[in-house]
């Protein structure tokens, strides 16, 4: 089992449902399902997190209104053709078919996925896209199989479609995960690392893609880009990981424990116990 240290909780501000991490240059920046911004906290983490609001307004204190009316923001990637990160919404319902930009200045750029989502929605009957990363020009999505399916799956798609809303050549992979604890695995996130595509996958017991359900274990893997799992080992972290990154030879996770009251967490573990 690989272990990992916890390096950092989410206090101030308070963030519970840290889903999308990426880091870079010197700064992690990580997305929460259930908050309408980015955090920003330095690497070393010797100075206070920063929100970065990406969508106006404030959601409601209510968690079950909170959760029906949230964008759901569940991946993050850095696109350096545009030096801007992609905050992507899972799908899974109306409101959360939601894409952003955030360049390095600080502008922000709604993107229209229209026909993107309306095609993945026709595609798996219950989308949940929840990680994403690039691989050259190519944008790779990973769909959660957490509901009745269990259609997990690598969604490849040429950036430059992505970006105009062109459904037109989505490259569409399933996955089988199998089980851990006698629960099925599903993706929750995924990076790229040495031209290498490691994953994130829970066992969660639920049967629907909106309720959660009891944390059951997570693993962490390698996929091959004909689809086959080429490595798989059961992580110990006492919630459930929802973001990953890999950085100089540093594997790094987020955690939501599906509890307003217990703060996200980042852990840290040396890359060499993946090899």
């Amino acid at each position: 089992m690989v272990k990992f240290i916890k390096r950092y909780e989410f206090h101030n501000p308070w963030i519970t449902s840290a889903s999308g991490l990426i880091l870079h240059r010197d700064d992690f920046y990580v997305v929460a399902d259930d908050e309408l911004g980015l955090i920003k906290l330095h690497k070393d983490f010797n100075r206070p997190a920063e929100v970065i609001q990406l969508v106006e307004g404030k959601l409601p204190a209510d968690q079950k209104l909170r959760k029906k009316l949230k964008p759901d923001f569940e991946s993050l990637t850095y696109l350096p053709q545009f030096d801007s990160i992609l905050c992507l919404g899972s799908g899974s319902k109306p409101q959360r078919q939601i894409a952003l930009l955030r360049n390095s200045r600080g502008e922000i750029r709604n993107l229209n996925l229209t026909k993107i989502y309306e095609y993945l929605n026709g595609t798996f009957s219950e989308l949940n896209l929840e990680g994403c990363t690039m691989n050259e020009d190519q944008l790779i999505l990973f769909q959660r199989g957490n509901g009745p399916s269990l259609q997990n799956a690598v969604i490849r798609i040429q950036l430059q479609h992505f970006l105009s809303d062109n459904h037109q050549g989505i490259q569409i992979q399933p996955i089988q995960l199998g089980q851990l604890n006698n629960i099925a695995l599903s993706f929750t996130d995924a990076t790229i690392y040495q031209k290498r595509l490691f994953f994130l996958a829970v066992a969660e017991n639920s049967n629907s893609t909106y309720d959660d359900g009891e944390y059951c274990g997570a693993v962490i893997g390698e996929i091959q880009s004909n689809g086959i799992i080429s490595s798989m080992r059961q992580i110990d972290i006492p919630h459930k990981p929802e973001g990953l990154c890999i950085h100089l030879n540093k594997i790094y996770i987020v955690t939501d424990a599906d509890d307003r009251k217990i703060c996200s967490r980042l852990y840290e573990a040396d890359f060499d116990i993946l090899t």
